[in-house]
């Protein structure tokens, strides 16, 4: 794949990085001569071009080098592709793969933020573009819809990709994770998250560049993988059922139905469900994943086994992209499904669908005023 880049103010990677391109051109020059040459002397040396002994000695050494060189391309393509991935690296390790031709680096945050610095080679494709509708923000976008943005940014199963975030807090992580969990979803698995966000790339005070940086259009067509993806349908199947579990990861404020999104026309929380909020699993006062054993040790503390199914939600699929990133991509868990719609969907449907945490009329009545003057007034 053919990538252009068009950066402001400078170029797209330093000169050091241009090395191995000039050293394979000037490779491929030599051994184009060294074939002419070979050629001109076969049909100069005798009127009927029949080579000498010497001359098809030649001619098989630039086919063994030519064939060799064309191998050895096959082998380290082949090799990028079976090297596992993590679910999580940090900033020094993804600045080692920068060369690296299969990686591709999805940056979501804004268009502005992207344009100022970003990581050398990175693609932007903003947060608000991998999300639903205003009225129900979690709802996966449609197909056609994620197809177009997949393309748009070269996307292709054989890569390494890497999101990115701000790196600000774990609500900013939630972001990364609910990306990475769509690319999945649309059967990508060679994924990672940047631990930190551009926050821990600058900390580590590493190459950004300004503008921007387009590719060709890959010709990927996704489909669903909906072994990962809870409709609301089985949601209400799973409900009750002893080997299920219904985790929200919402402030305790939500769960409790002290408060509720306000695109939700209900506060409380889907019945049974038990509480694990998203911020958990962070070093405190960072948006950086901690470690696989203290993850261990968090999810030790919620009945969840290795036989449990896990239904993670929020109020939009957000919060609860980290809960499953956790459970099922840290940790390993195999039976892990995000419910997109979360609580503003199950909320807005015509007949009350089963839920615990409930206010009574006086208390939705006092949250809905609270709600009203936190955005007019």
């Amino acid at each position: 794949m053919t990538a252009g880049f068009h950066l402001l103010g400078r170029e797209a990677r330093p000169q050091a990085r241009l090395l191995p391109a000039v050293i394979g051109i000037g490779l491929s020059l030599v051994a184009s001569a060294s074939i002419a040459q070979l050629k001109e002397a076969s049909s100069t040396t005798t009127a009927t071009a029949a080579s000498t002994p010497a001359q098809a000695s030649a001619n098989q050494t630039v086919n063994a080098i030519a064939s060799s060189s064309a191998e050895q391309t096959k082998a380290q393509s082949k090799d990028l592709k079976q090297v596992a991935v993590k679910p999580l690296i940090s900033a020094d390790e993804l600045n080692k793969l920068l060369d690296e031709p299969l990686v591709r680096i999805i940056d979501i945050r804004s268009q502005q933020a992207y344009f100022t610095a970003h990581i050398p080679g990175a693609l932007n494709a903003p947060y608000g573009s991998w999300r639903g509708p205003a009225n129900n923000p979690g709802e996966l976008p449609a197909i056609d819809k994620l197809t177009a943005l997949i393309q748009g940014l070269g996307i292709t199963p054989e890569q390494h990709i890497v999101v990115t975030s701000h790196g600000d807090d774990p609500t900013d992580f939630g972001s990364a994770a609910r990306v990475y969990w769509t690319l999945k979803v649309l059967g990508l698995e060679r994924l990672s998250l940047l631990n930190g966000g551009m926050k821990s790339w600058n900390q580590a005070k590493l190459l950004t560049d300004p503008g921007t940086v387009s590719v060709a259009k890959s010709r990927f067509s996704p489909r669903l993988n909906t072994a990962m993806l809870a409709s609301r349908s089985e949601v209400v199947e799973l409900l009750g059922k002893p080997q299920s579990k219904l985790i929200d990861a919402r402030p305790s404020a939500f769960f409790l139905g002290q408060t509720r999104h306000t695109a939700a026309l209900q506060a409380g929380t889907l019945k049974g469900a038990s509480n694990l909020e998203h911020d958990r699993w962070f070093v405190e006062g960072s948006a950086r994943f901690g470690t696989e054993q203290q993850a261990r040790s968090i999810l030790a503390g919620t009945g969840i086994d290795n036989d449990t199914q896990v239904i993670s939600f929020c109020n939009t699929g957000h919060w609860a992209a980290t809960n499953w990133f956790a459970i099922s991509e840290v940790l390993g868990h195999k039976h892990v499904k995000l419910y997109p719609g979360s609580m503003v969907e199950w909320t807005q449907q015509s007949e009350a669908l089963p839920m615990d945490h409930v206010p009574g009329r006086l208390k939705g009545l006092l949250i809905d005023a609270r709600l009203w003057a936190e955005k007019h007034l």
